[in-house]
């Protein structure tokens, strides 16, 4: 998801409110009920990477950092998040 005219606050909330909304769905499966949880890269657009792809691979990168951990926020470093999420612990990485 690329969205070039928000700040990085402005792009963490966005992540935040996916991140919630798809923790909030149920899903009916053969046998049981499954939820699914998101785990976001936030990168800024700047002149650091020159093309999609490179954005592409940093958030990768920064995901990868973390392996096993699901259901977080990474990336969003420049600005510092003056807030934690509404009603979660998670938070900017």
């Amino acid at each position: 998801l690329l969205l070039p005219d928000a700040d990085q606050q402005g792009a963490y909330r966005v992540a935040e409110r996916i991140r919630r909304q798809a923790a909030s769905l149920t899903f009916r499966g053969p046998d049981d009920l499954f939820s699914c949880t998101v785990s976001i890269a936030g990168v800024p657009l700047s002149g650091d990477y020159r093309n999609l792809e490179q954005l592409f691979r940093e958030g990768q990168r920064l995901l990868r950092q973390q392996p096993l951990v699901c259901d977080r926020i990474v990336g969003f470093r420049e600005v510092p998040i003056p807030f934690p999420a509404e009603g979660s612990d998670h938070g900017a990485v």
